[in-house]
């Protein structure tokens, strides 16, 4: 059986419980709880950047970077397009969600805590709305085609995409500001509870936001 190995928090493993679990896969789930206990699997070796999280696979061995594994499952698992130009929009919107993570946790994670107030109250005042509007707006425009059709972020077809925006914006720091953006709140319902018979992509199961 599959084994993904993280802290015990959604962190960057969730959107790989999100994809497995969009993929119908059974997988254990193994939580850890400090660095001292990372510290024995570090020194094993079998981690290239020495970081989780990480999920070893039977025929593959023992794979890291988060959005690189959410990648391979999802090729694997048909989540991708069917043509290149489809597969880069999936590709864009996710690395933009990855700039915005970034974003946030350099505000969340700074050291200096006056510094990090300041941030933080940048980061929800003027930051985060930004970049919803961004994805609000591609959402918009990728089902400009058919607008009385409720779609998808890269358009009719629902794809790994869905499930890193899907994550991002069940994010206690981003479910605050997500009422002022209509479109992206019915979006991720969407995502979350659309019967899976209206999706091109050969998944049965839903994403399970924790």
């Amino acid at each position: 059986m599959p084994r993904l190995t993280y802290f015990n928090g959604r962190g960057r493993a969730e959107i790989i419980r999100l994809m497995m679990a969009e993929c119908g896969m059974d997988f254990e789930d193994m939580r850890i709880n400090s660095r001292e206990e990372l510290k024995p699997i570090r020194d094993s070796g079998v981690l290239p950047f020495g970081q989780i999280p990480c999920l070893e696979l039977e025929d593959l061995g023992v794979l890291v970077q988060s959005v690189s594994i959410v990648r391979l499952l999802a090729r694997l698992n048909h989540y991708y397009g069917n043509d290149p130009v489809l597969d880069y929009k999936a590709d864009m919107i996710v690395d933009g969600i990855q700039d915005l993570g970034h974003k946030y946790g350099a505000a969340a994670f700074a050291t200096d805590d006056n510094k990090k107030a300041s941030l933080l109250e940048t980061f929800k005042a003027e930051t985060l709305p930004t970049w919803l509007g961004y994805f609000q707006n591609i959402l918009r425009t990728n089902n400009q085609a058919s607008p009385d059709v409720p779609g998808y972020i890269t358009g009719p077809d629902f794809t790994y995409a869905d499930i890193v925006l899907f994550d991002l914006l069940d994010r206690t720091w981003a479910t605050e500001a997500l009422p002022a953006f209509e479109d992206l709140l019915g979006y991720k319902e969407r995502v979350a509870n659309g019967p899976t018979s209206q999706r091109t992509s050969s998944g049965g199961h839903k994403p399970r936001g924790k």
